[in-house]
């Protein structure tokens, strides 16, 4: 009666033509039911086998020096019996998950369950994907990075401790220290993490350099000379500019101190003066 009856031949048969779409669906949906499968083993063999072991040891290493600078400043006293101790807690605004996140990956892999395994997979691959919501463009690897920064977690606070056994405040504008007080402190808190960053540097003999431009502004003669001790102390070495700044001391062994002087319409003039550690020799 003039239809025309269509069927799809292919290796396994003959189907008609609903049959075969029908086959067509059901192939479509086991693909990408497999394809998924196959992501997620990718995604769990890259995070456990890959980030998640990272991650571990950029958290044990930042912990460390942590831990190393509280031992280099638990000996330092100022002569006002001033002492800085320093604390790296997860940040106020931190994402809940990045705690959990850190109580799962600081367990090495081969110690973690098959269910804690799954649930850190799980948080890593939701931090992960909210970043990428906030700015699809970004691509997959730069929101990777900026999700699993552990730095951005944390905040570092600096506590002043003493001038009596057991006192600890945290430094503000409450802490009721002197400005001169307030600056040795903050001072004493960076020379401990440049030890600490040079100390966890793989060469053992690299430069330990830090260069302070108008140093000491503001610290009397004699905090300066405290200071600079601990620089010694701490085997830092240093540049520095500062007003009048001498720094020669008991505890400084050596110094290079290269003073400018210009008369207004003159010519500057440079005198080196070398520190011996007893006594001051003079170059023009």
């Amino acid at each position: 009666d003039g239809v025309n009856l269509v069927e799809i031949a292919e290796a396994t048969g003959r189907r008609t033509l609903p049959a075969a779409v029908t086959e067509l669906v059901r192939r479509r949906d086991l693909g990408r039911v497999a394809l998924t499968e196959k992501e997620q083993r990718i995604f769990t063999t890259f995070v456990l086998g890959s980030v998640a072991d990272e991650l571990r040891q950029q958290l044990l290493w930042s912990t460390r020096q942590v831990e190393l600078m509280n031992e280099r400043l638990a000996g330092i006293r100022t002569s006002h019996g001033i002492g800085v101790e320093i604390r790296w807690p997860l940040a106020e605004d931190a994402s809940g998950s990045a705690a959990r996140i850190e109580e799962l990956v600081r367990t090495r892999a081969s110690a973690r369950s098959v269910d804690a395994n799954a649930e850190l997979t799980e948080l890593l691959r939701a931090r992960v994907e909210e970043q990428l919501r906030t700015d699809p463009a970004q691509g997959y690897a730069t929101a990777l990075r900026a999700a699993l920064d552990h730095r951005s977690w944390h905040t570092v606070e600096v506590y002043i401790l003493g001038p009596t056994a057991g006192e600890r405040r945290r430094i503000s504008r409450r802490a009721r220290l002197s400005q001169g007080e307030t600056r040795v402190v903050s001072y004493l808190a960076l020379f401990a993490a440049a030890d600490a960053f040079f100390a966890g540097l793989p060469d053992p003999v690299a430069l330990r350099l830090i260069l302070l431009d108008d140093a000491f502004a503001k610290v009397d003669e004699r905090t300066i000379g405290e200071l600079m001790t601990q620089l010694v102390r701490l085997d830092l070495d240093f540049v520095m500019t500062g007003h009048a700044l001498w720094g020669f001391g008991p505890g400084v062994p050596s110094l290079d101190v290269y003073e400018v002087r210009r008369a207004e319409g003159t010519a500057a003039i440079t005198t080196r003066v070398h520190w011996d550690g007893t006594s001051r020799h003079v170059f023009g």
